[in-house]
């Protein structure tokens, strides 16, 4: 055995009268070997996992503060949702652009602070000026980028505050939904945790291997372990990222049918004389009840689809976009065109239907998914409803722009403080965080788990709006049941051809196929 002593309130090291040699001998252990990248990354994860619990009342503090944060977002939206906008884009903006500013200068020296840079600590010098100055760049670019966009869709824009004002209205018109996106936050926080801390058994069934050095004769091991694992632990472990981020989805997508739902009851109680709508009796529960007991496959399967296809919709469908719109002044692009014109039939037909909207229209005729999809594609973009298809995914700007506000905000507050209070930055405290960024990343991950419910809920609710509207049209029952700002949002259109909607004797509406759907309130047969 050797003499040791406690360190920063977690480690034991052996007390011995170091020498400069020593000293760094020892840093070399606890680093991990420089060459060795995989070492290194082992390190800082183990690290910042550990961290992990001792900022977790932080991190808490941090999740709260996003759920007050988008209830106040909503609040704000439903009374000036154009303040709202440039309130957040601006210094969204302006943050992005000296963030990109700052690692341009980092990377030169102009401040000289570039010893404090989490790059600079982390990497060697080259690596992290040939780092620095590509991300700052990119964040450059990205303003770039952002407000090309957001000029080019400024009249969408003007479109879409006005929808999230009605779904606004919709939200607080029912006190279930106002508290929904809370209960859903925090299930999907727990199911995080959950999926997280079971994860680490699996990270810790490889076969582990620490270092040791030699100090004044004695063998010391312990300040570094890496593990190596078989192709089943492996393949385990990618099974097991799948799984989680499966059932992310699939919470996401219950979500969106039971927001679906209780916007479908909403919408069709009847106008009363002053204009205004009634609420719907338990609207949240009764849609969690029929889409847990008659459309969970529906939702299983549409998650998983969803899932899987996400990504390449999003590509081609940016592909798609940007062909489409030049087509119309460039010869060579009316060229691509034609030989994408493959690729743009494969993601008209295939890709582009499998999104969220399809469970509007399940909640509204109780179809399948596939048929579901399909039906709410052609219904959107395939039939004369053209002014649901210009205002479906306006909202979006309002989505993202939400999301990111809350996830910067959650992730710099985490910082300041872990690296500001003592109580987190002192290694003589009992909550020392040693990786202040990886802590950071997580109270953001958070943040972002916690806004996107809330974010869903809107955007869902907006599409739900209009899509009830334009099918009120086509059955002729819209003057009954459309409130006034949605009537000056979108104005009358001429009738949509529309599958009849009959009134089943136990209150339920039912399509074409005499099958009791979910807008009614009860799913019977």
């Amino acid at each position: 055995g050797y003499p040791s002593k406690p360190s920063g309130d977690r480690y034991c090291l052996p007390d011995f009268d170091w020498n400069p040699e020593q000293e760094e001998a020892l840093k070399r252990a606890v680093l991990g070997d420089p060459s060795s990248s995989e070492a290194k990354l082992m390190v800082k994860t183990m690290e910042g996992v550990g961290a992990i619990s001792r900022g977790e009342p932080l991190i808490l503090g941090v999740g709260i503060f996003a759920i007050l944060f988008c209830y106040s977002f909503f609040v704000i939206l439903k009374l000036a949702p154009r303040f709202m906008y440039y309130a957040l884009v601006v210094p969204m903006i302006l943050s992005l652009t000296l963030t990109g500013l700052l690692l341009i200068s980092t990377a030169f020296n102009l401040t000289g602070h570039q010893a404090k840079s989490p790059l600079f600590q982390l990497l060697p010098h080259e690596e992290a000026v040939g780092i620095s100055v590509v991300l700052g760049v990119l964040f450059l670019i990205g303003v770039l980028c952002v407000i090309c966009i957001l000029v080019k869709m400024r009249e969408a824009t003007a479109v879409a505050t006005d929808t999230i004002s009605s779904a606004c209205s919709c939200i607080f018109g029912m006190c279930q939904m106002i508290f929904y996106p809370l209960c859903a936050a925090v299930l999907k926080v727990a199911l995080a945790v959950f999926f997280f801390t079971k994860f680490d058994l699996l990270v810790s069934a490889g076969t582990h291997a620490g270092s040791s050095i030699i100090i004044q004769g004695q063998k010391v091991y312990g300040f570094t372990r890496t593990f190596d694992y078989t192709p089943v632990q492996s393949y385990s472990m990618a099974y097991w990222a799948f799984g989680y981020y499966w059932v992310m989805q699939l919470i996401s997508a219950t979500g969106w049918f039971v927001t679906s739902y209780a916007t479908l009851l909403w919408y069709f109680e009847p106008l009363g004389a002053d204009k205004t709508k009634p609420s719907p009796r338990l609207p949240c529960i009764r849609g969690f009840f029929v889409g847990m007991v008659y459309h969970f496959g529906t939702l299983v399967l549409g998650s998983l689809l969803i899932t899987l296809l996400r990504w390449p919709r999003v590509i081609l469908g940016f592909i798609m976009n940007q062909v489409e719109a030049a087509e119309e002044g460039m010869s060579c692009c009316k060229c691509i065109g034609v030989l994408c014109g493959c690729c743009i039939a494969c993601y008209d037909n295939n890709l582009e239907p499998f999104s969220r909207v399809a469970f509007i229209e399940v909640a509204l005729r109780s179809e399948s998914f596939l048929k579901a999809a399909q039906k709410s594609h052609e219904f959107i973009y395939e039939s004369e409803s053209s002014k649901i298809a210009a205002l479906s995914g306006a909202t979006a700007v309002f989505e993202v722009v939400g999301t990111l506000a809350t996830c910067l905000t959650g992730g710099v507050v985490t910082y300041v403080l872990v690296t500001n209070v003592e109580r987190y930055s002192s290694d003589t405290s009992p909550s020392y965080v040693a990786d202040p960024q990886f802590t950071a990343v997580v109270a953001g991950y958070v943040c972002y788990q916690v806004s996107s419910v809330f974010m869903d809920v809107l955007d869902q609710c907006s599409e739900t709006l209009l899509y009830a509207y334009m099918h009120s049209v086509g059955v002729g029952t819209w003057a009954a049941q459309a409130p006034d700002a949605l009537r000056k949002l979108i104005g009358e259109p001429p009738p949509i051809q529309s599958p009849p909607v009959v009134v089943h004797k136990s209150g339920a509406y039912m399509g074409l196929s005499g099958v009791p759907s979910c807008a009614g309130g009860r799913n019977c047969s």
